[in-house]
């Protein structure tokens, strides 16, 4: 949402000396627009806030549940509101719009991003999708809001009225949040997708599928890269290179995975494959020199490499729990700096 007028902070006639009894009832009238409305948005920032914070949105359902009755209570209070001089209906028009338009969003569009939730984790376009959603829903309220805005202007031009052009603290706020979280799920979404991979790349390893954890290697390598290359073109957050620093090493890291301890990995399972095959044949069959050199042999080799395997998954474990670790605490600091976090 962008600046948007506020009544009790921008409307200053009903300071001045000599005010015609028109514009008082015209500043009256605008007022009681503006207080029917303006809880209901601030209670909006507050929801988004704490979703952005990092608090799921199922959780904080029942918060969205409230919202909506709070908004259809206002919808019906200004449903109901006198015409201007009972005549004139265009100031409620537009804000009803607006807290229909609020309603709708609430009850639709953030409904599908909580069914959503649970699914968005399974997949890159899951949760690109989800992402979307959230901008989509802000996009209309931004646009909602900027019509409510002109048709308050317009009504006060009509009126004689004078606005102050300032921003109240609620539009900054709201601004704000759609600015943080735009920058945010740039940079999250470099970083799932890395992520998501290397846990694809795992999965093969953990079912000692080689070929499974050849291609996934070889996707997260390339995902890795496309990463880094797009990170060096976004900047920082009003100078705050946190986020993207901590998705910068974590995107190193599955580089490094990928091509120096993944082959390490692999060698321990084909080794494994050749021990197995050997154990089978040695202690199915008569066991001649050549087949006890051979099992002795790859008894060797498999204890080398098993030793090597847990050596190194070791060390990947405590890396990218560290980094992993890193990156939650990186988002909760960035989300705290930028977005104040509303009770």
């Amino acid at each position: 949402m962008k600046k948007r007028c506020c009544a009790l902070a921008l409307l200053i006639c009903g300071l001045l000396p000599g005010i015609s009894v028109a514009q008082k009832s015209a500043v009256d009238y605008m007022q009681k627009v503006e207080t029917a409305q303006s809880k209901v948005t601030e209670d909006f920032l507050i929801y988004v806030s704490a979703v952005a914070h990092g608090k799921s949105a199922r959780k904080v359902d029942k918060r969205r549940k409230d919202l909506l009755s709070a908004v259809s209570q206002a919808r019906s209070q200004m449903k109901h509101l006198v015409p201007f001089e009972k005549t004139d209906t265009t100031l409620r028009a537009a804000a009803f719009t607006y807290l229909n338009i609020l309603y709708v969003l609430l009850k639709e569009d953030y409904g599908k991003i909580v069914d959503m939730e649970e699914i968005a984790e399974q997949s890159y376009d899951n949760m690109e999708a989800y992402l979307n959603i959230q901008e989509e829903a802000n996009k209309k309220l931004e646009d909602a809001g900027d019509r409510l805005e002109a048709a308050t202007k317009t009504f006060a031009a009509d009126n004689n009225v004078t606005l102050l052009e300032q921003k109240d603290a609620m539009s900054k706020k709201a601004e704000k949040v759609e600015t943080v979280n735009k920058y945010y799920h740039k940079i999250y979404l470099i970083y799932f997708k890395s992520m998501k991979q290397e846990a694809y790349m795992i999965a093969a390893l953990d079912k000692k599928d080689v070929n499974a954890v050849e291609q996934n290697k070889n996707a997260l390598l390339k995902n890795s890269e496309e990463g880094l290359a797009k990170l060096i073109d976004l900047k920082g957050f009003e100078n705050d290179q946190t986020l993207v620093a901590d998705c910068k090493k974590l995107l190193q890291f599955y580089q490094k995975e990928a091509t120096e301890k993944m082959p390490v990995l692999v060698d321990f399972m084909l080794k494994n494959q050749t021990f197995v095959s050997a154990k089978s044949k040695f202690d199915s069959g008569s066991k001649s020199k050549e087949d006890t050199d051979a099992y002795n042999k790859a008894v060797a080799a498999i204890n080398d490499a098993g030793a090597t395997y847990n050596k190194t998954n070791a060390e990947l474990n405590q890396t990218r729990s560290k980094l992993n670790t890193d990156w939650d605490n990186g988002v909760k600091n960035f989300m705290d700096k930028h977005i104040p976090q509303s009770k």
